[in-house]
């Protein structure tokens, strides 16, 4: 009799504890970035930012030029430390469309991973000519 009681009772508890503990970033993600998703910008673009829900170390950070498969580079190291949001200076870009994709890692352990999308505008046409 005692054990039909115990098993499930100590299975609701462990169950209960379980849900009710996640782990404190579990819900990191990226909350903006600029230029934001699907935006449209002016020629000579030369900074990429990205702000998180928690500090986040930026471990990769690709941007993707999809007309010509060219893989643009940050023009400085990604910062070594924890920080909500990230500024990444870039060369100017060029006409077209672009995806960044990043991975990064909370303070917690956890690996985030994301991209985005934008394109830029091209120049616009001197109309002397």
């Amino acid at each position: 009799m005692f054990e039909t009681r115990f098993f499930p009772s100590a299975f609701l508890v462990i169950a209960l504890a379980l849900a009710g503990a996640p782990p404190a970033f579990a819900h990191m993600k990226m909350v903006s970035s600029s230029p934001a998703d699907g935006s449209a910008v002016a020629p000579g673009l030369r900074k990429i930012s990205v702000t998180f829900s928690h500090a986040m170390r930026l471990t990769i950070f690709k941007v993707k030029h999809l007309d010509d498969d060219d893989t643009i580079k940050p023009t400085s190291a990604l910062p070594k430390s924890f920080r909500p949001s990230v500024d990444i200076p870039v060369e100017p870009l060029e006409p077209g469309r672009y995806q960044v994709l990043w991975n990064g890692i909370g303070k917690d352990g956890h690996v985030m991973h994301g991209t985005f999308k934008f394109s830029v505008n091209e120049k616009p046409r001197d109309k002397a000519q």
